[in-house]
């Protein structure tokens, strides 16, 4: 079990996944909306599928929200941080997270962090952290 996409993309690069078979794909592609299988893909092959989703680390946004600033919806995260600057200026929230209570921003940030950088920048982090360095 991968926590995060970013992880399982790792792990596949890694050549520690192998692709799921043609059956399991059909199965997918047959019971699954597009967006799980693409989730579960890398370079189009398909690694695994997620089983279990929660909402925690969700960013919503209204459309016609971006219509009116004139900006497309995202599809990475450098595009992300230019819409919710245009967005923003604009008088609107441009985005909403699952942020009430502490814990789903502490796991919210652990997503954004991990999708944004390698396992090498992680290792040290978390060894100087053991170590109490931090």
């Amino acid at each position: 079990m991968v926590p995060q996409v970013g992880v399982l993309q790792q792990f596949a690069k890694n050549k520690w996944l192998a692709p799921l078979s043609k059956s399991a794909e059909k199965t997918v592609d047959a019971n699954f909306a597009p967006v799980w299988k693409g989730y579960g893909s890398v370079d189009g092959t398909l690694c695994g599928l997620y089983f279990k989703a929660a909402n925690k680390s969700t960013v919503w946004y209204d459309p016609a929200a971006l219509d009116t600033a004139g900006v497309k919806p995202p599809k990475t995260y450098d595009e992300m941080l230019t819409a919710a600057r245009i967005v923003a200026d604009s008088g609107v929230p441009a985005f909403a997270v699952a942020g009430e209570d502490g814990w789903t921003l502490t796991d919210w940030f652990e997503n954004v962090y991990l999708s944004q950088v390698s396992l090498s920048e992680v290792r040290p982090a978390r060894q100087a952290r053991s170590r109490g360095r931090t």
